[in-house]
């Protein structure tokens, strides 16, 4: 463990690591000359760099933190939330999404990955709705925009789509502005910043048998495919024992 900081700390000395971080502030300043911005705050390690980021380019608003269920938010995630909140002197607010639990329950039974129309439709929603309350929650606070920690990396289509549009971006369907400022950084510089500036971060990271730039920071309960799915539930049964012990109390064996 030490010998893994001080390797993320040597990297946080070089130059190109220090012109990263100027870089995503010029983003972000260049996001608050538009106007007011929310910040979406999930408690994972690339939300709680691109917060650091945000207060440092002087910041001050709502952070939006989405609930889904106990299946799928943590505690731990929502008390990260409110210390840094308090830190830095903003205001959290709980959004509540559909969730994976709501269409299990519609259904009457655990499914990861959809075999029909109905549990297809409820898996869409599953997906999206966090979207439309976040969007409907940033209208009520008068902000043009929100700032959300996406990085490039954690997937090729999401790679695809965030190189597409850019770190500071207006979507078509609502004229809303996005802006990712760490949307480049690496899962490595992520760690980089994290360690060099001294930042608390959530416990499940530091698994000691998992790669803490692979970790999570919330379980994923639905998947395009089974053989994706077999591969986080594995995951899952060592960061999350108690939680995949409750949806097989309430819904059968998972396999």
């Amino acid at each position: 463990m030490k010998d893994e900081q001080e390797y993320y700390r040597l990297m946080a000395k070089m130059p190109g690591f220090q012109r990263k971080i100027d870089n995503a502030k010029k983003i972000v300043s260049e996001a608050m000359n538009i106007g007011n911005f929310t910040l979406s705050f999930s408690g994972g390690k690339d939300s709680v760099v691109m917060y650091d980021i945000v207060h440092d380019c002087g910041w001050h608003g709502t952070v939006l933190q989405t609930y889904y269920s106990p299946y799928e938010s943590l505690p731990e995630n929502s008390e990260l939330a409110k210390y840094y909140a308090q830190k830095y002197g903003d205001k959290v607010k709980i959004i509540k999404a559909y969730s994976c639990m709501e269409a299990w329950d519609a259904v009457g039974h655990f499914y990861s990955v959809p075999q029909n129309e109905m549990e297809k439709k409820l898996k869409i929603r599953a997906d999206t709705d966090f979207r439309e309350k976040l969007y409907e929650e940033q209208i009520r606070l008068e902000c043009v925009g929100t700032f959300i920690g996406l990085c490039a990396d954690e997937s090729k289509m999401r790679k695809m789509n965030l190189i597409k549009h850019g770190k500071l971006y207006r979507k078509k369907t609502t004229g809303s502005w996005v802006c990712t400022p760490v949307v480049f950084f690496s899962a490595d510089e992520i760690w980089a910043y994290i360690f060099s500036h001294g930042l608390r971060y959530l416990r499940t990271y530091d698994c000691p048998v998992m790669d803490r730039r692979r970790i999570r920071s919330e379980p994923i309960w639905m998947c395009a495919h089974k053989a994706i799915f077999n591969g986080l539930l594995q995951g899952y049964r060592i960061l999350y024992p108690e939680i995949v012990h409750e949806i097989e109390k309430r819904y059968g064996r998972i396999e």
